[in-house]
Parts: structure tokens; C-alpha cells; sequence
């Protein structure tokens, strides 16, 4: 069962746990919203699913009902305690105390209980959780560009958060996390969050997003007017360069294409490889790199993987 504010105040009382705010420890409280979340999610039985900031248990709880494999990780031991009494007994759920990241990157010990999971049951894996906000950002780059096959994230997030993955090209906001997101699959809002739904409450409003990967086998899950990003399958050799581009032409948001590639930092890519890249495409060097939208990005990717 999701946990009100006064079941919560009461069993951190009587485990004398306070809560530590450097870790984000925002739970949310709204039975409707969780129940929302891991609906939208349409959990399998074959399926695995990661949960990173599993605090209590009650999200996991709901998601064992559902899912064939859960692996949730919290950072601080003594909500984790509390975890393992409330889900004792639930044969498909793991639970690890640890930092989910490790340099940006999912820990190994998780990454390989994923994949273990993932192998055995053949079916999705997918991130459902409510996110701290301090490793949001890279937790979730990380699941859409890193070794693991995440199919679908659905989450939530502090607001600016939300609002950066959405943003279209043009804007003040856009940039890496907009264009990863919407050029490898489709990302939709799913609420936006007060803070009076979470206990603490934070001092800033969240969103609760979807996503889904495009790939030649899976049709879109996400769509209406409210969706945005690619229906076309993405590489992820082309992903992988689709960051590469990314990091130089909005190194400087305000120079133009050309001054980005002529004074680029630490990069893989060849100045003259970029050049060449934007010739095939047919891309104005003179623009600047937020003017150009995911699919010019992915187009870029894409010919320099064939040069």
C-alpha cells in the first residue's frame, strides 16, 4: 500500500531516521499519481524493471505485483531496512543499498542484475521510479545511451528537468537532454506535479514523464498532440555520435556552427569530418546549434558514421 504523510511521519519516527536533504528525499504521497505511473508503465510478467530511489518500498511493492523482475536501489541504509521488512517475501524484487551511479554511469553491480533478469524473462526492461533530483539528469542519459537496452522510462522529475527533455529547438532550454531524448524515441508529459503531492515537500514543482524508444520492432506506445520526437528508429552507433555533435555545436550557444567546429574542445570527432558532415546534410554552417532541430542532429550523426 502507498504510504500517507502521517504513515510515513510515524514509521520514521519510530525508526528515528531524519531525513537527510543533500540526497533529495522527497516521497511522493499521492496514492492516484503512483498508481498513475506504474499503469502507464503496462508492466508484464516477463518484464524487468529498475526503480532508483526506492526510499520505503511502496513503489516497489506495487511494481512486484506486476512486473517478472525488480531491481531497486537506495542510496541510505536506513530507509532500506525499512524496505526489506515491508517487501520480505516478494521472491522477483532485489534490493541494493549503493549509489545507482557510478562517474555517471549505472553502477555495475546493477547493470549486471539487470541483465542477468533480462535474459532469463526475454521481456522489457524499463525504468519506473520517482527520481531524486540530484542524479536525474545522468541517471536517465545514461539509461537511453548506455550499454543497457531500456525500452521505456517512465519517471518523475523536478520541473526544469522536464521542461529541458521537451523543449523544441530555438529555445533557451534546449539542448543535450532534448535532443537525446526526442531523437531516439517519442517523450510525453504525463502530470504536472505540486509540490503539496510529495512529503517533504520540495521548494520546486516536478513533472511525471514518459518515454519510449523507437525501434523497428516496437511501435510507438506514446502518442497524441502532447508527444513529441522521432519515429524513426535511431542507431545507437548514431546515438552515441549524436552526443559527440551535440557537445561542440552548443559548446557556444550563441556562435555559429562554423565557430563551434573551428574552436571545439575534447572531442573524438575531426574538425574536418564536421565540415564534410555538414555539407552532405546540406546544413548551413552560419546557423547556431540550437537552431538546428533532433532531426538535423540525427542527419549529422548519421553521415559522419559513414565517412
Amino acid at each position: 500500500m502507498v504510504q500517507s504523510k502521517q504513515e510515513l511521519c510515524d514509521l520514521l519516527d519510530r525508526a528515528r531516521i531524519e531525513l537527510r536533504p543533500n540526497l533529495g528525499q522527497n516521497f511522493l504521497i499521492d496514492q492516484n499519481l503512483m498508481h498513475l505511473l506504474v499503469d502507464r508503465a503496462n508492466l508484464q510478467p516477463d518484464d524487468t524493471v529498475l526503480e532508483v530511489g526506492a526510499a520505503t518500498g511502496s513503489l516497489t511493492e506495487l511494481l512486484s505485483e506486476q512486473a517478472g523482475a525488480i531491481v531497486a536501489v537506495e542510496i541510505d541504509r536506513r530507509l532500506m531496512e525499512i524496505a526489506r521488512q515491508k517487501l520480505s517475501g516478494r521472491d522477483n524484487v532485489e534490493l541494493f543499498c549503493r549509489d545507482a551511479l557510478f562517474e555517471s554511469k549505472l553502477d555495475m553491480t546493477v547493470v549486471l542484475k539487470l541483465t542477468r533478469h533480462l535474459g532469463r524473462l526475454g521481456g522489457r526492461l524499463l525504468l519506473v521510479a520517482n527520481l531524486p533530483y540530484r542524479l536525474a539528469g545522468r541517471l536517465l542519459m545514461d539509461c537511453i545511451c548506455g550499454e543497457l537496452p531500456f525500452t521505456q522510462l517512465y519517471f518523475t522529475v523536478q520541473r526544469e528537468v522536464a521542461d529541458r527533455i521537451l523543449a523544441p529547438h530555438g529555445t533557451k532550454t534546449y539542448g543535450l537532454m532534448s535532443i537525446v531524448f526526442q531523437a531516439s524515441g517519442r517523450v510525453k508529459r504525463l502530470r504536472k506535479l505540486p509540490p503539496s503531492v510529495f512529503w517533504p515537500q520540495p521548494e520546486v514543482d516536478s513533472t511525471m514523464l514518459a518515454w519510449a524508444r523507437t525501434t523497428e520492432n516496437t511501435p510507438a506506445v506514446l502518442s497524441g498532440r502532447t508527444t513529441v520526437g522521432s519515429s524513426v528508429p535511431l542507431a545507437i552507433d548514431d546515438l552515441i555520435t549524436l552526443k559527440e555533435v551535440v557537445k561542440v555545436l552548443l559548446h557556444y550557444r550563441r556562435k555559429k556552427i562554423s565557430s563551434c567546429i573551428a574552436l571545439k574542445q575534447e572531442s573524438p570527432l575531426r574538425i574536418t569530418d564536421l565540415n564534410r558532415a555538414l555539407a552532405v546534410t546540406h546544413i548551413d554552417p552560419n546557423l547556431r546549434g540550437e537552431q538546428l532541430s533532433p532531426e538535423q542532429y540525427v542527419a549529422l550523426a548519421q553521415a559522419l558514421n559513414m565517412l
